[in-house]
């Protein structure tokens, strides 16, 4: 995603957050696999916004790069909403819906 009006330290930061909150969160909810946290988060924020054409398809609004994985897609819909705020893809915006929702 674009990096608004941050550097790409503070966008890659951001990024490297996305994965660590995946972790948390997966605690929370009592989920101890990584992957599969990031699967629930992620499909949980997918039915959540209405999407279609499945979550890689979803994912690819976000960037190329969150149609890796859907740990990937975490991690980068955390950096698009804190680099670009109201501006982020509004994907990014429903996977911070989820993740907010066990903060």
């Amino acid at each position: 995603p674009g990096r608004g009006d941050k550097n790409g330290t503070e966008a890659v930061s951001f990024h490297e957050l996305g994965h660590g909150l995946t972790s948390h969160i997966g605690d929370k909810m009592g989920i101890s696999s990584f992957d599969d946290a990031a699967k629930t988060i992620v499909d949980n924020a997918y039915k959540s916004s209405g999407g279609k054409n499945g979550t890689k398809s979803w994912a690819g609004k976000i960037s190329g790069y969150a149609q890796e994985s859907y740990a990937e897609c975490i991690a980068e819909a955390v950096s698009d909403w804190y680099c670009n705020g109201s501006r982020a893809a509004n994907e990014s915006k429903a996977i911070m819906t989820e993740l907010k929702r066990y903060a």
